[in-house]
């Protein structure tokens, strides 16, 4: 039986660990060759030998620093150099702090996070863009509800979300004319442990989770799974018509009374 993505190939940032580990997999078991890029090189070999699991043709695993730019041009390099294609492109890397416009270090977070959460997606889907008009393929981009709900603790990562959306819905229009989609998802609290990455406690994350899922609907979070599986239906033909959309994942959190803001 043929599966979704059958001699796809799917290029994920960020796929060491969380949502960007999960969907490289969930690609992979769909039959898609999967090009999985992250800094994480110990993260990145399990999600790639995970991948390989489900009997690719091939896979590649790129250890990059999205940060850099001699690095994104590599990646798009050697992947086209390897598969000659390009028809799924995920961008899902993305870092966080917690910063207020009272922070020390407001400029150098806003470097450091733009860096990644925004010029890095802009640059690697231009980069990709001849290719993916060649395929007539997809581009997801993994934002937050954080693009639409402010923080009083996560100032520069909210504004990068919105950042991306905005990135996300200019390519739709522009992208669209040449057959290829642009969507994104918007995750709500989803446990991957990015809460670290905000200088958060173990304890401090767990509030977290525990207030998403207080403020939920559904009266639970996301594992990186849901989001994954929501990445991969706007990536498939299955969504051939959508173009455009910030698919919020979320459980119906941004629709609660007294909802918190949460971030991938």
């Amino acid at each position: 039986m043929a599966r979704r993505f059958d001699n796809k190939v799917v290029l994920v940032s960020g796929a060491a660990n969380g949502i960007g580990k999960a969907t490289a997999t969930l690609f992979a078991k769909e039959g898609a060759s999967v090009i999985i890029v992250d800094r994480n090189e110990t993260g990145a070999r399990i999600t790639y030998d995970e991948c390989n699991n489900f009997g690719a043709l091939q896979n590649l695993m790129l250890v990059a620093d999205l940060s850099i730019t001699s690095d994104i041009h590599k990646i798009v390099n050697e992947t086209v150099e390897k598969f000659g294609r390009i028809d799924v492109l995920v961008n899902c890397a993305g870092i966080g702090r917690q910063n207020s416009i009272s922070s020390p270090h407001l400029l150098a977070d806003y470097e450091l996070i733009f860096n990644v959460n925004v010029k890095a997606a802009l640059l690697l889907t231009q980069l990709c863009v001849p290719y993916l008009i060649e395929t007539k393929g997809a581009i997801v981009n993994v934002a937050s509800i954080s693009s639409f709900k402010p923080s009083d603790v996560m100032l520069i990562y909210t504004m990068s979300k919105a950042a991306l959306t905005m990135l996300t819905k200019n390519l739709a229009c522009d992208l669209g004319k040449r057959g290829v989609r642009v969507n994104e998802v918007n995750p709500a609290h989803t446990a991957t442990g990015l809460y670290k990455e905000f200088g958060w406690s173990d304890t401090d994350e767990q509030y977290m989770l525990n207030e998403g899922r207080r403020s939920n609907p559904l009266n639970k979070i996301n594992e990186p799974e849901d989001v994954a599986k929501a990445i991969l239906f706007l990536a498939s033909n299955d969504a051939s018509t959508i173009n455009g959309v910030s698919l919020l994942v979320d459980g119906g959190l941004m629709l609660a009374p007294n909802n918190h803001a949460g971030e991938q």
